[in-house]
């Protein structure tokens, strides 16, 4: 949290400026409003506990004197002020999860459907709003935060493809301009931007460098830290841009999502989707309060260790999410041993498959799919699918192994049509694995870098930039074949053990730990 602090001159009539510091950081100075006069300034700490502020008065021939060391505790810093998950499945009232907090009242904006498909055990199912771009708004009573002082506002949000001119996510209103704005600029950025005054002000945009991705559920943050002025705009939990605040003064007026404020009108309509949107009374940390906002969710883990010879013979889903897999009838697909001596399944090439009921990753969104695979023999010349989803006509994502060129292939498609062409990267293993081994294989569609990558053993192997984004595939996840030309067919031969799938991109360190795991 931020804090004001008042520097003295102690009775020395020539004092012209302060130089001070926190914790031996930056080195900052502030002109005394007159000889001799004291000032006031915002400091803000970055850790709890004990916190040294340090400083020098200077008379105008930069004479200091000795240093003042000002020892003071911070509280461990506090939550956030304002929760609004918007699960909620039906009214017009958007709830705190924050109790005492304010509420939000819904105008014309829709429930939808948030960025995570299906029911959480903890969480529930994952909502949203969708507002259309012409008037449809939510708005609190009064005002939720103090705009002369720090503080932080975040939401998940995803703006419509083909939407043109500035469209603002969050602001909070003043009597002629919003004090702040979490939007997209007309130039197709991020951004998060402060007017100088509440009446013709000078914009002050904190903006992204790479363009707003369309269609992309995409976590943004702005931040207003008071020391210094300072705006920041964090992108999927990563710093994005920054600016230096030119005045200050107080937006009063309701906090609003889905529109802003300005020369006295609301404009700047948001045509998208919002989510999760919190608010904090200060400056947030990103390693602590956005990395585990913006951290890929696990929405799938099989591990074959079921061993349910039951009709219907069903593997358990193991994420919060239950998402069984259900076997083929037959022998086409049967348990047995798996990698590093656990269980697995063992398909016949043919006809054998283990297939959720309901899709369970948005295709066209950040994924990660991993499995380990057991090597078909190297006479086999087939096209064999590890896992799939697909949908009416062709799978929008594969992993496998094409036997006839021994490598491994990740595969997305970008049209449920007939013939569709797709992006396909592959990797030769060299030597041919023998017959029976188990070896790791992963493919992440990173959306918002538009980037393709392949994984084979922990290791980044091929990558490259999609033609076209993956379709929204509508059907199950498929264990062992896919879809093509409306056709299931690329049946796995051999094992496959440990299959898991998240929504949103793994880091290359992450796959690593995967393959590591014993």
């Amino acid at each position: 949290m931020s804090g004001r602090f008042t520097f003295g001159a102690n009775g020395q009539a020539d004092v012209y400026d302060y130089v001070y510091q926190l914790d031996d950081g930056v080195q900052r100075v502030v002109a005394a409003p007159i000889l001799g006069g004291s000032v006031t300034v915002w400091v803000t700490p970055t850790h709890p506990l004990e916190n040294v502020l340090t400083v020098r008065s200077r008379d105008q021939a930069g004479n200091a004197s000795a240093p003042y060391d000002y020892v003071f505790l911070v509280a461990e810093a506090p939550g956030p002020s304002t929760v609004w998950a918007m699960d909620e499945a039906s009214g017009t009232t958007l709830t705190n999860g924050v109790a005492g907090g304010p509420t939000a009242t819904i105008s014309g904006a829709a429930r939808g459907t948030g960025r995570l498909l299906g029911t959480s055990v903890s969480t529930g199912t994952d909502r949203g709003l969708s507002f259309d771009g012409v008037n449809d708004a939510a708005t609190t009573a009064t005002a939720v935060v103090d705009t002369t002082k720090s503080f932080s506002v975040a939401a998940w949000l995803r703006v419509t493809p083909g939407a043109t001119g500035y469209r603002t996510a969050i602001s909070q209103v003043g009597s002629s301009w919003s004090g702040f704005y979490l939007q997209r600029t007309a130039a197709g950025h991020w951004a998060f931007m402060m007017p100088s005054a509440d009446g013709s002000p000078t914009n002050v945009f904190a903006e992204a460098g790479d363009p707003a991705r369309e269609g992309v559920w995409t976590h943004l943050a702005g931040v207003y830290d008071a020391h210094g002025a300072q705006l920041r705009l964090y992108v999927n939990g990563q710093l994005a841009a920054t600016n230096t605040r030119i005045g200050e003064w107080s937006a009063t007026g309701q906090l609003v999502l889905g529109r802003a404020f300005s020369s006295g009108a609301t404009t700047d309509w948001w045509n998208g989707d919002l989510g999760e949107v919190r608010i904090w009374h200060r400056v947030i940390d990103p390693e602590l309060d956005l990395a585990p906002l913006v951290e890929p969710v696990s929405s799938g883990v099989w591990e074959m260790e079921d061993f349910d010879e039951d009709t219907p013979r069903q593997e358990s889903d193991l994420s919060e999410y239950q998402r069984s897999v259900t076997l083929s009838t037959g022998t086409s697909v049967l348990w047995c041993d798996g990698y590093n001596f656990s269980g697995g399944l063992c398909f016949d090439g043919s006809s054998g498959s283990a297939d959720t009921a309901t899709p369970v990753l948005r295709t066209e969104q950040s994924y990660t799919i991993s499995a380990w695979v057991q090597m078909p023999a190297t006479t086999d010349p087939a096209v064999r699918t590890a896992v799939s989803q697909s949908g009416t006509n062709s799978h929008a994502t594969r992993i496998g192994f094409n036997g006839a060129a021994d490598q491994f292939i990740f595969r997305t498609v970008p049209s449920d049509t007939i013939g569709a062409a797709g992006s396909t990267l592959s990797y030769v293993v060299t030597p041919a694995p023998p017959v029976g081994t188990w070896m790791h294989v992963a493919g992440v569609w990173d959306a918002t870098a538009r980037e393709m990558r392949l994984y084979v053993n922990g290791v980044r192997v091929s990558q490259t930039t999609a033609v076209g984004t993956p379709f929204a595939a509508s059907g199950p996840l498929n264990i062992g074949k896919d879809k093509l030309n409306g056709v299931w067919g690329d049946y796995w031969k051999d094992g496959v053990d440990r299959v898991r799938v998240w929504t949103g991109a793994l880091s290359d360190a992450q796959i690593t730990a995967l393959f590591t795991e014993p």
